[in-house]
């Protein structure tokens, strides 16, 4: 499960919002990749074994999709950087580039990817990407999401009006990629679809439904969560919550009034469960009513608290009351981190669960004098041992 969405500043700064949250510890780390990276759909030994390790996992055989060693190799335009899972660079689970353009993996368990090419009968990988690599393919080779659109076999795409992106036609950029699933079996944890936001202020999900992929402007709404797909979400939003804002409720009759006692009963009957459909409509309705900000400092203060409201503490959102044989306790999706991305000025802001210290990267700087080549396949791990920051001495000081 997860949570994302778009606030604009007053001065224009962009900044998304998002939350991971999942059952199957992630162990989340951030790693970071250079213009002009050679990338391949090859696994190491390591990522292999991580592979294999996950329950219910069934790769498909060669007879249905390329091997690794043929499918689409390319070479990266553009720095990023980005949270892994599992240690490993499989998955760019939520990142940033330097041109301000962010994307990620969330789940969509209905998914179901394009079908692999075919040349002389046989499974054809020239132009095929393994859907796992989709976020690291967009971050190393996108500008924006009409870069993302222009590059990709699309078979529909819905746009809100006023919006500046087009389908190219078929003839306008040769070699789009089809997006493959590797996967006979998978958990359907590991089933994406894929948001993407530029600086430009564009807002775009990628879904593969049925074997076609479906992009959809995100706006006017601007968020995204899981199942269903976003045009039943968005649908639900705008016709199902008409009663929901941000003024007090009060009625004057015919011979008295009647007011609630307490604030916030403007959004009473807000759902307020974890699930997808419920996180959709609360992120839908912070976003819509909360005051505008000024800058994207305080943009990104807004976004923090808005994730704050989709929170799902560990334990309030699990698969059963007991655990597993064997399991200290049962599986519970929580937000084992989330992120407040600035892609206007490329800051990456994060938080991990286990801390409510925000640590800020500016990938600007890390890009300067070449600096992202000197941390191509560095991995950073997120301190969590801030949970409180003691001003005692500073308040004494003040006092002198």
């Amino acid at each position: 499960m997860c949570t994302d969405f778009s606030i604009k500043a007053n001065n224009g700064d962009i900044i998304i919002g998002r939350s991971m949250e999942l059952g199957i510890e992630l162990d989340s780390e951030l790693f970071f990749r250079s213009p002009h990276y050679e990338y391949d759909q090859c696994l190491s030994k390591n990522e292999l074994t991580v592979l294999k390790a996950q329950e219910g996992l069934k790769l498909k055989s060669l007879n249905e999709i390329p091997a690794p060693e043929n499918m689409h190799t390319w070479q990266g335009k553009y720095g990023f950087m980005a949270m892994n899972a599992f240690h490993c660079d499989i998955v760019a689970a939520n990142g940033m580039n330097t041109e301000g353009l962010t994307t990620g993996t969330m789940v969509l368990a209905l998914s179901q990817y394009q079908a692999a090419p075919k040349f002389d009968g046989k499974p054809d990988g020239r132009n095929a990407i393994y859907y796992p690599f989709l976020s690291t393919w967009i971050l190393s080779n996108c500008q924006d999401c009409q870069d993302v659109i222009d590059g990709l076999t699309v078979d529909e795409l819905t746009l809100a009006p006023g919006s500046t992106l087009t389908l190219a036609s078929q003839n306008a950029v040769k070699d789009k990629l089809i997006v493959i699933d590797p996967f006979d079996e998978i958990n359907p944890a590991f089933k994406f679809h894929f948001p993407v936001q530029d600086a430009k202020g564009n807002s775009i999900v990628l879904e593969f439904v049925d074997g076609k992929l479906h992009i959809s402007d995100m706006k006017p709404i601007g968020v995204l969560t899981n199942d269903p797909v976003i045009a039943w979400q968005q649908a639900n939003v705008l016709n199902n919550y008409a009663f929901i804002n941000p003024v007090n409720l009060g009625l004057q009759g015919n011979n008295f009034s009647n007011q609630l006692i307490g604030q916030g009963s403007g959004f009473n009957g807000l759902p307020g469960s974890s699930t997808p459909i419920d996180r959709f409509v609360r992120a839908s309705m912070m976003t819509n009513y909360a005051y505008s900000v000024a800058d994207g400092i305080e943009a990104t203060n807004l976004a923090f608290h808005i994730l704050n409201t989709v929170d799902i503490p560990k334990g309030t959102s699990r698969e059963s009351l007991e655990p597993e044989t064997g399991k200290g306790e049962p599986i519970s999706d929580y937000p084992q981190w989330i992120t407040a991305c600035d892609l206007t000025n490329r800051i990456f802001n994060i938080r991990m669960y286990q801390s409510p210290s925000v640590y800020s990267i500016d990938l600007n700087e890390l890009a300067k004098n070449e600096g992202l080549y000197a941390l191509d396949k560095t991995h950073y791990p997120l301190p969590v041992d801030k949970k409180v920051i003691p001003i005692t001495d500073l308040v004494k000081a003040s006092i002198q």
